[in-house]
């Protein structure tokens, strides 16, 4: 995953996490897990990817976390 942003007023409707299950479908069509960086002042994001199956990787990512998700048939 490259990039997600939404404006403010459409963030907390479930447009991010079911962008992400879509991706996560494809994703585990294909074999492949997925990888993406949260920033660290952005808690809202790091508990979307976190509750949708991302672990943190462990690493010194400056301003921005790497997060894993591994495809399990």
């Amino acid at each position: 995953v490259i990039d997600i942003s939404l404006f403010p007023a459409h963030q907390g409707q479930g447009i991010g996490t079911a962008l992400l299950r879509s991706s996560q479908q494809q994703a585990r069509a294909m074999g492949h897990g997925m990888c993406l960086h949260v920033a660290r002042d952005n808690p809202g994001a790091r508990r979307l990817y976190e509750r949708l199956g991302f672990a943190l990787v462990p690493g010194d990512g400056g301003m921005h976390d790497a997060m894993q998700w591994e495809a399990h048939p």
